[in-house]
């Protein structure tokens, strides 16, 4: 792991806003040779968009149309549209209080916002928060989860806990669905990850991997399973089976929180800002 840090930063301002806007930026780091490649993405070469202050604690981002983003900040019941080409909060929809607030994904009507209990608000992409429904999870009160993504086939929302107690082995990651039209927990998960086997082409040297977010490429039909803690993005079948790990730098990924996908396969990663730092969003292009 100590060889993965290793890296030669250097960037160049590709477009530069107003002063109330975030400065757009490409930033390409020199990897090590022993540094993982996976097929279609270049993790040192990243174009970087510092969020405003709201967006300080940005907790979870999803793809919605051209350059927009939603995202949701940590602490704060709102939904802010972000324009990622300069940073640029466009609107925000208040739909709770504070609270402790993980990740999101959508369809075509609602928002689906994760508490790290497994709480999920249903908020209507339309803006009218008086139809705005929740949903607890009945089991596993002391789990945390900080991911959710959606399974459009199956018409099901699927949460990766992060925190798993009382299961017996703890590098299991288990996914339970909600069923959307139902409105109900499946009792038991639907699938597990087991975060202790890594393929050999990972230079992992951690023990500790929480999954903070996840997403389902477009392209790929994989499953993307970013860990904040462990430093790490894991591909996976659907099954939740690993197919490759890498490993990620941290001066880039320095708290990485959020994973989307826009439809190209362009994939967008969040970083919650450090103790002097701001917010960010990276986009990692396709290739």
């Amino acid at each position: 792991m100590r060889d993965l840090l290793l890296f030669l930063t250097s960037f160049s301002i590709i477009s530069s806003c107003g002063s109330d806007q975030a400065d757009a930026k490409v930033e390409t780091h020199a990897t090590d040779k022993a540094t993982p490649v996976r097929l279609g993405y270049n993790l040192g070469k990243v174009v970087k968009i510092e969020m405003k202050k709201k967006l300080k604690e940005i907790s979870g981002i999803h793809y919605l149309k051209d350059d927009l983003l939603a995202a949701i900040q940590d602490e704060s019941g709102k939904i802010f549209t972000v324009n990622f080409t300069n940073g640029e909060i466009i609107k925000e929809l208040e739909f709770g209080g504070k609270g402790d607030y993980e990740d999101l994904t959508l369809d075509d009507e609602f928002y689906y916002v994760l508490e790290s209990s497994g709480k999920i608000y249903k908020v209507p992409r339309s803006g009218d928060i008086s139809n705005t429904r929740t949903y607890e999870i009945p089991f596993q009160k002391k789990m945390e989860f900080e991911s959710i993504f959606l399974d459009r086939v199956a018409n099901k929302l699927l949460m990766i806990c992060k925190n798993c107690p009382g299961k017996k082995n703890n590098a299991l990651k288990y996914a339970y669905a909600f069923d959307i039209k139902e409105a109900t927990f499946a009792d038991d998960p639907v699938f597990s990850v087991d975060v202790s086997v890594l393929p050999a082409s990972v230079n992992f040297e951690g023990t500790d991997i929480k999954p903070s977010a996840s997403a389902i490429h477009p392209l790929e039909n994989k499953l993307y399973l970013l860990c904040s803690v462990g430093k790490v993005l894991l591909i996976c079948d659907l099954n939740g089976k690993i197919e490759q790990a890498l490993a990620l730098n941290p001066e880039i990924y320095n708290q990485p929180e959020g994973i989307t996908f826009s439809p190209n396969g362009d994939m967008y990663i969040s970083n919650e800002a450090g103790d002097n730092d701001q917010g960010n969003i990276l986009q990692v292009k396709y290739e």
